[in-house]
């Protein structure tokens, strides 16, 4: 069992992973000096972007256009930082699903188990595709943009070249444009890998707690579907299904719970520099609406940072919709054929699942739909604010 997780379902999630050493049974080492070089190169774009801050100092303009980048590596910290503190709970809940799959093999729920983690798998693969995608198109902007605007708006004067932040670094831009370009095209490169790293190890965790919640319900079926004699003193089938119901219950919820305080911490930070950074770009796009290159690059970022925020909330709101739905299961059952006993332990499992198992962004709010929502308006609040004080 010591290669689990070198099968399909969760190879991408290992590799990934080790590649920012977050991935917990690495070894020590690796788990200190690759995170650490990781934030070191994030941090070597902060230096020619000061430089260039301070020689346009007081411009309000070049400070919110210094901001933006370093919002997005303060997050991509964040997620480091996030993993390297909890390496503890990441590796319990891998030796969870490590010994959900041994305990239910070769059983019904098994292909529970496969399911949920085949679908896992398909929303890492999509969302890394898709994450890669958008920041090769990003990347590309500084040699796409320039042929466009010719294209439609054609001249005679030579095209200024675009960079993907605003920074000096001491020379002669133009001179050294190649290696600029490389340098921030990899920095935006290792920005990404850690997000879809973490994001995707985290929709994998949701739907194995998915998975166990799924498990609950079925067992609870069992009774709902099976005609039981309250009166064989041989064998008390319905207390046997729902004690083995509740421990279910018990360990899916346990499950949940370690996401939420994995991540409650990580989706703290990120909800607030995310709030400021949203607004910022949105900023970012009005000041420069007579300036096709900076208004598609900062468009297509905005965007980028809606569609982010709104697959981290999907999860959130599905582990709500499924610990939640336990309760209808419990009273669909026949229990009112059942012996006082098995009542009581129905009550029990019905009473908790009132209670839906969340996650939460630093204990303040919580991480699902109507949320989602609720964080964009307060982003354009501040993209307002942030409008009237310019």
């Amino acid at each position: 069992m010591s290669n689990f997780f070198d099968q399909s379902y969760y190879k991408w999630n290992k590799t990934t992973l080790s590649w920012i050493g977050a991935w917990p049974e690495q070894s020590s080492l690796k788990r200190s000096l690759i995170p650490s070089l990781v934030c070191v190169s994030l941090w070597s774009i902060l230096v020619p972007e000061v430089i260039r801050l301070r020689a346009l100092w007081p411009d309000v303009d070049a400070l919110l256009e210094w901001l933006p980048p370093l919002l997005v590596i303060s997050i991509t910290k964040v997620h480091l930082l996030n993993g390297y503190a909890n390496r503890e709970k990441y590796q319990v809940m891998l030796d969870r699903i490590r010994s959900d799959w041994k305990r239910f093999e070769g059983t019904p729920n098994a292909d529970i188990l496969h399911k949920y983690a085949s679908h896992g798998s398909w929303i890492t693969k999509v969302y890394t595709v898709s994450m890669y995608v958008v920041c090769l198109i990003y990347c590309s902007f500084p040699v796409t943009i320039p042929i466009v605007i010719e294209f439609f708006i054609p001249s005679n004067e030579t095209s200024e070249k675009v960079y993907l932040f605003d920074a000096e670094y001491g020379v002669n831009s133009d001179d050294y444009y190649v290696l600029i370009f490389i340098h921030m095209s990899v920095l935006t490169y290792a920005t990404c890998i850690v997000m879809i790293s973490n994001d995707s190890m985290y929709f994998v965790y949701v739907e194995h707690a998915c998975a166990l919640f799924e498990i609950v319900r079925l067992e609870l079926e069992k009774l709902g579907s099976t005609d039981i004699d309250s009166k064989d003193g041989r064998r008390d089938v319905s207390s046997e299904l729902i004690s083995s119901s509740v421990h279910l219950h018990r360990d899916a919820i346990f499950f949940a719970s370690l996401i939420e305080s994995s991540y409650t911490a990580c989706f703290g930070g990120v909800a607030v520099l995310w709030l400021l950074l949203l607004s910022l770009t949105g900023l970012q796009v009005l000041m420069h609406l007579h300036e096709p290159g900076n208004f598609i690059r900062f468009l297509t970022f905005g965007i980028a940072q809606i569609a982010h925020h709104y697959l981290n909330c999907v999860p959130g709101q599905k582990i709500m919709d499924y610990s939640v739905g336990i309760s209808d299961n419990v009273y669909s059952v026949n229990w009112y054929n059942m012996n006082p006993k098995a009542q009581k332990m129905l009550l029990m499992i019905m009473k908790r699942s009132l209670t839906p198992c969340q996650i939460t962004a630093g204990k303040l709010f919580v991480i699902s739909m109507e949320n989602y929502s609720a964080v964009l308006q307060k982003s354009m609040s501040f993209f307002t604010v942030l409008t009237s004080t310019r």
